[in-house]
């Protein structure tokens, strides 16, 4: 390379350049990255070395006109109520060689080369464009792609109420209470009931218990997701009790039959000081075998009576029996006939003249 050197009265000088690849030359055409040194000569033959110089090669941008490949998602579902699975994997083509793959979940404003985790519970878009190596500025199209996440479906809170039927005491004894599903409806999975406070479920209606305790029926919608609806009281049983009375108290009033004129009679029942409540009070003379709510006919001749009190509610319900009284019947004693016999003396016969 030759210029004009006017400081030192307009003479030429040659400027060379020097590498040890090439060796020296006053023309040089760089196609191969290398150091090169730049010595100027002057007509003396004096020559000054300048400082050596890098030069690099810069390599140019591939073609990006192209939009860029878009990401792989595979979406998220519900599985007993909870959003699980969902993954975003890398596009199955890359980006032009000399450019690199660059993804952004917030629009385009932040860029960056690492995958975007997957989000379970919320879509994202998914940004991608190609980047060239060597010039930042210079990028594809972009291309989006949207996740679509599961969703977790709530049923709704069932309605209506069930149809009870209580139990009541019949004979002294609990019985006839039903449960019916009456007008409650559920929608959007399986309606089931629960008569521990949500704690066990089941699609079965419960079976009324007949003597209790009572029960508060729940009921809800378990969804085929595993999703369970708010639970709702729809119903709560009242069953009937048998309620025994108390033993009756007191005694009956006894006067017991003696014997008059070889004839035992005068003997009688009255009731005396004997109470019962809470039904019908009733006695027997035979142990309990047989009740009656008639006071007993005294037996005049016997034999004794005891006799028991007991109290017969409407439900049924007998209650424990108490001893209220005793007969005593009397007994006529016919003496026994004598024994022996007379010392007669008869009288001489009387002679008649």
């Amino acid at each position: 390379m030759a210029y004009q050197d006017n400081a030192n009265g307009g003479r030429t000088t040659v400027m060379k350049f020097e590498s040890p690849c090439i060796g020296s030359s006053n023309t040089l055409l760089v196609s191969t990255p290398d150091t090169y040194t730049m010595v100027v000569k002057d007509a003396n033959g004096c020559a000054a070395t300048a400082t050596p110089v890098t030069v690099t090669e810069i390599t140019c941008c591939p073609d990006l006109t192209a939009a860029a490949p878009v990401v792989v998602s595979s979406e998220s579902s519900c599985t007993a109520c909870i959003l699980s699975g969902g993954v975003i994997a890398p596009p199955v083509t890359s980006c032009p060689a000399g450019s690199t793959l660059q993804y952004s979940t917030d629009g385009g404003s932040n860029w960056s080369s690492t995958l975007p985790i997957y989000n379970p519970s919320a879509a994202v878009t998914v940004l991608t464009r190609c980047e060239c190596d060597t010039d930042t500025n210079t990028v594809s199209p972009t291309s989006s792609v949207t996740t679509v996440p599961g969703v977790c479906t709530m049923p709704s809170v069932p309605t209506g109420t069930l149809t009870i039927v209580n139990s009541t005491c019949t004979n002294c004894m609990v019985s006839g209470g039903s449960i019916a599903i009456g007008t409650v409806n559920g929608t959007g999975g399986t309606l089931e009931y629960s008569t521990d406070g949500g704690m066990n479920w089941s699609a079965t209606l419960p079976t009324y218990n007949q003597t209790g305790p009572a029960q508060t029926i729940l009921a809800s919608v378990l969804a085929a997701n595993g999703c369970r609806s708010n639970s709702t009281q729809v119903g709560q049983t009242t069953p009937g009790t048998c309620t025994t009375p108390s033993a009756p108290t007191g005694t009956l009033a006894i006067v017991n039959s003696i014997c008059t004129n070889c004839m035992v009679s005068g003997g009688s029942i009255a009731i005396g000081t004997v109470n019962g409540t809470g039904g019908t009070l009733q006695y027997s003379t035979d142990g309990g075998i047989n009740w009656s709510a008639t006071l007993p006919t005294y037996n005049q001749t016997g034999p004794a009576q005891t006799i028991i009190a007991s109290v017969l509610s409407v439900n049924g319900c007998r209650s424990s029996s108490t001893s209220v009284g005793a007969t005593v019947p009397g007994t006529c004693t016919t003496p026994s006939a004598p024994t022996g016999t007379l010392a007669i003396v008869n009288s001489p016969p009387r002679r008649v003249l």
